[in-house]
């Protein structure tokens, strides 16, 4: 199967013309009209998918989209058809990679498209921008893709992340696996549980293909995500504008904070941060992360102590072996409803506000595209809501 611009030859023009005039799709047959007529400008092009000698699909790349004129954008990717017996051998995304090289042998950074398909071209890599009331035919939403690709020699699964994730099979997901009750191990399946560890299984799911959890640590997250360890990471991230200059990061799913865990017996003690900042005050925290950062910030007073071993933190301190764990909002409840030794006596009262987000490298715009719209389902679904009562009810007392 090849893809060829319909005008390369006469017999193959000829045969697009009579494929597109025959086709089960109205549209298709207005096409066969206007290459009848010659009704394209020179740089315009009509793609045609061939095998064994026959037309089996095609696009059209042309400036107009026949969108409401309020929308000032161009060129488009047009009527994208694939015959019904050859639809499952990725015919489309081939037509439509042909357009995108050609348009970026052109000069074009940005290529359009309108469909009234839902999450149909997302998996192109294209991201939806706006809603429309159709002028014509049943189109209502309007795309966008950008042609970031070193030369035209590459498909569609080089240009996106979304299709080398799916062309794998597995979405590989970046965790530390050390905060309750966001991600941690499960000892029955040998992967993770919580509640981050369930959203990027919804993810993997809405995306058609499994889940690989791959291992990474506070103090090399950054790093980890830059070298594309993981497709992404989600376990317990804060959004931060330093972490924002080194790698792209979700809208926030879940707010969060920092505070204190101590032991129950000394909560009347701590009713505000100096409360902490005091010489004598042991205050334990996991290295390389927002927590150490916090703690070196804003408590200099107090005595730091590094622990490799983020879970072990809570009972060292119900044990008498540190006074307080920096932590978040989240993990502080969590652990607080657990151990009757523990309390979070400022956890209505945080240090910080936050929002936790999902963790992408520089380059995977589309993915990122993709997952805020996917969090943004979560929400109205309430799969959010369920998760958080699932995992974090402790955290409020319910």
């Amino acid at each position: 199967m090849e893809i060829m611009a319909a005008d390369q030859e006469p017999v193959w023009r000829e045969k697009t013309i009579r494929f597109a005039g025959k086709c089960s799709w109205s549209p298709g047959r207005h096409l066969a009209e206007r290459m009848r007529d010659n009704d394209f400008a020179d740089w315009e092009k009509v793609f045609a998918a061939v095998q064994d000698g026959e037309v089996t699909g095609f696009c059209v790349f042309e400036n107009d989209g026949r969108i409401p004129e309020e929308f000032d954008c161009h060129p488009f990717i047009n009527l994208v058809f694939v015959d019904e017996g050859y639809r499952g051998q990725r015919i489309s995304e081939k037509l439509i990679t042909a357009a995108l090289q050609y348009a970026e042998g052109l000069g074009y950074r940005k290529v359009y498209l309108k469909s009234e398909h839902r999450g149909l071209y997302e998996k192109y890599g294209f991201r939806k921008i706006a809603d429309f009331v159709p002028v014509a035919g049943r189109a209502d939403q309007l795309f966008e893709i950008g042609i970031n690709v070193r030369g035209t020699d590459r498909d569609l699964s080089e240009m996106t992340i979304l299709w080398q994730i799916r062309e794998r099979g597995v979405l590989k997901a970046g965790t530390t696996g050390d905060y309750r009750p966001l991600s941690y191990p499960d000892p029955v399946t040998g992967g993770y549980a919580g509640f981050d560890a369930e959203l990027a299984e919804d993810l993997a799911d809405e995306l058609g293909v499994g889940i690989e959890y791959v291992k990474t640590s506070w103090s090399s997250l950054m790093a980890d995500t830059a070298a594309g360890r993981f497709d992404l990471a989600v376990c317990g991230i804060t959004i931060s504008d330093a972490r924002k200059e080194q790698a792209l990061l979700s809208d926030g799913y879940l707010v969060n904070g920092k505070t204190i865990l101590c032991r129950a017996e000394d909560a009347d003690r701590y009713t505000g941060i100096d409360d902490v900042n005091r010489p004598g005050v042991r205050v334990m925290v996991n290295p390389g992360g927002l927590n150490e950062q916090f703690a070196r910030e804003h408590l200099p007073d107090a005595a730091l102590m590094i622990h490799e071993a983020n879970p072990e933190i809570p009972a060292m301190v119900a044990c008498g072996q540190a006074d307080i764990m920096i932590t978040e909002t989240v993990e502080a409840g969590y652990y607080a409803g657990l151990d009757d030794r523990l309390a979070a006596p400022l956890i209505r009262e945080p240090f910080t506000h936050g929002e936790l987000g999902i963790l992408m490298p520089k380059g995977s715009e589309d993915l990122l595209d993709y997952v805020n719209g996917f969090l943004r389902k979560e929400k109205e679904s309430g799969r959010i809501d369920e998760l958080a009562h699932k995992y974090l009810c402790r955290q409020h007392g319910t």
